[in-house]
């Protein structure tokens, strides 16, 4: 039905990957990954995460070879850059806004330079992103979700 699942699999392996070998001095250097949401609020937390996933046929694009059809699906992964810095409100928002930017942009720089990321003929790129500033009882919160799109092509065989 849909590569969604396996591209969102993809994306956060990778990512994992890339994280744990990163240096200090890295922006991806001290963060966490997970699939979902890990529910941690802690102050001095610094969390890339999975959300929804979502798939559209666009109707363009489709590959026929005889009686097969492979389909052009754009698979769209939510990804949350989170970070948490005390002590809040002015100088803690500003240090964890600068955490968020400079990893948004680190990732962004690895979908532009692995745009097959996700395999295949997959091409990943960040499509959107919405931020939000969150006063927490230990510091202050920035939060960067992104819409990363992944474009391939599914194939459902033959009938």
């Amino acid at each position: 039905m849909s590569n969604v699942y396996a591209a969102k699999r993809a994306l956060f392996d990778r990512l994992g990957r890339l994280v744990a070998e990163a240096q200090e001095g890295s922006p991806l250097w001290g963060f966490a990954v997970s699939y979902v949401w890990p529910g941690d609020t802690n102050a001095g937390l610094k969390q890339i995460y999975g959300g929804r996933p979502s798939f559209e046929h666009p109707g363009e694009d489709d590959m026929e070879e005889g009686d097969d059809t492979a389909f052009h699906e754009v698979a769209s992964v939510m990804l949350s850059v989170r970070a948490t810095v005390s002590p809040f409100p002015d100088a803690g928002q500003r240090a964890s806004d600068e955490i968020v930017e400079e990893t948004v942009f680190e990732i962004g720089r690895l979908l532009r330079g692995n745009k097959h990321l996700c395999g295949g003929q997959s091409v990943a790129r960040i499509r959107s992103g919405v931020g939000d500033n969150l006063p927490h009882n230990d510091g202050a919160v920035s939060l960067m979700s992104l819409r990363v799109d992944i474009e391939s092509y599914v194939d459902y065989g033959e009938e």
